[in-house]
């Protein structure tokens, strides 16, 4: 994970790089963390593996599942085997499993930290 110029300097990027390995999800890609407001949390741009997320601020438990998501589309793009985008489908069934399981998995990790 390569964090680009421009990003929130006080997240805590080695904890998102340990949550993600954790999860056993891949941190081949550019991150940037931005404060502009947009009426969405993120995009990845499979292009340039880029994923941008409008989370500068929020608390790491609020930014991760936000960043996950990204990280996931990342994961279908460049290690999914025979993934090919449907054209007008953003989150298609393997997504929403994905999404579902690593989020429930992320959570696992952290139950006995409260």
């Amino acid at each position: 994970m390569r964090v680009l110029r421009g990003s929130d300097k006080n997240f805590n990027y080695r904890r998102l790089h340990r949550d993600l390995k954790l999860l056993q999800l891949p941190v081949d890609f550019n991150l940037i963390i931005l404060d502009e407001i947009k009426t969405y949390w993120g995009l990845y741009h499979s292009s340039k593996k880029l994923i941008k997320s409008y989370v500068a601020g929020l608390s790491y438990e609020t930014a991760f599942p936000h960043i996950l998501h990204e990280s996931i589309h990342h994961y279908q793009h460049y290690h999914q085997k025979d993934f090919k985008r449907k054209y007008g489908v953003m989150h298609d069934k393997i997504f929403k499993l994905l999404m579902e399981a690593k989020l429930n998995e992320w959570c696992l990790l952290y139950r006995d930290w409260r």
